[in-house]
This record gives structure tokens, sequence and C-alpha cells, in this order.
């Protein structure tokens, strides 16, 4: 089982908004599409493994009817980390506690 459990800063002035998701997760950690945040329904967001071992994440808010805001952020292959429990493996994200997404850093394409 996996478990993303982080908190959103959108405005300084307003407070975190909560998001997690506990997904089956063998070997690694899963993608996650489209999960939400219990604090802020209007959030929705991403993880997804790329072919170097490191993970995209992605959360948006619908603008309007047509469009969405969306905010990325890379998350490279040595800020995960594998450690061998016994007969299981558990991957930890090992990276700053906090970060920047932004929708500069969306993949294109």
């Amino acid at each position: 089982m996996c478990s993303y459990d982080f908190s959103v800063t959108s405005d300084p002035v307003l407070p975190p908004s909560h998001c997690n998701a506990f997904l089956q997760g063998t070997p690694g950690l899963p993608d996650a599409v489209e999960a939400s945040c219990p604090d802020n329904v209007a959030y929705t967001w991403s993880i997804t493994n790329k072919d170097d071992g490191g993970l995209d994440f992605a959360i948006w808010y619908g603008f309007n009817s047509r469009s969405n805001i969306t905010y990325c952020h890379y998350i490279p292959a040595a800020e995960l980390i594998v450690e061998q429990n016994g007969a299981a493996q558990s991957e930890h994200y090992k990276g700053p506690a906090s970060f920047e997404a932004s929708f500069l850093n969306c993949p294109t394409a």
C-alpha cells in the first residue's frame, strides 16, 4: 500500500489544503491519476512515474468551464529512497520538505 500525503499553500493568507491518497503500489510508487484534496475539492492532482526513476507531480484547479490552471514539479530519482524491510521494500520521498510548483515546470506535449 502506498500513501501520498501533502499540503498545498496557494496563498500565504489562506490555510494550507491537505491532499492525500492511498494506492496499491508494487514494486514502486504507483501513479496517482486525478486524486483529490479533502480540504479543498477544487484541487485535483497527479503523480506520474518517469523512465529515469523520477516523478512528475501536477496539481490543478478549474479556471473556467473550459480550462484548468496547472502547476507542476519534477521530483528527481535522487530524492526517492528505496529501503529493504525484511521481505518487503518501501520507497520514500527524501527531498525538500517544501517546494514550489509552477506552470513553467509543466511538461509540454
